[in-house]
């Protein structure tokens, strides 16, 4: 529950690197390597390919920073956090990463209609 608030409050606030340090080690990959080959990406690594991509829209990050959670569900080292915001129900993916949960999605699943 505390990494997937860290992840969301960094997120919200454009704080990148941050935001980075909270995700899965597949997730951090993802975002470095579509920063080192998008033309369109001004650095390199996690923050910078997260910056590109959820960066430049506020909508992209808002709405995320009053969760509140109503559930984990955990099994093995891999989890759920079920939580409410802005009147929607989301999802988010953890992993156990080292003894450390993780995020393992970059945007929480929306629930329901």
């Amino acid at each position: 529950e505390a990494a997937m608030h860290a992840y969301l409050d960094a997120r919200v606030g454009g704080e990148w690197s941050k935001a980075c340090s909270y995700l899965a080690k597949s997730n951090r990959h993802l975002f470095s390597t579509y920063a080192a080959k998008s033309q369109e990406v001004s650095g390199e690594g996690c923050a910078a390919g997260m910056s590109a991509l959820l960066g430049s829209s506020s909508s992209k990050r808002a709405g995320f920073d009053k969760a509140n959670v109503s559930a984990v569900r955990v099994k093995g080292d891999r989890a759920f956090a079920i939580f409410s915001s802005s009147g929607s129900e989301y999802a988010m993916a953890m992993g156990s990463e080292g003894g450390e949960w993780k995020v393992a999605a970059s945007t929480p699943t929306p629930l329901g209609a």
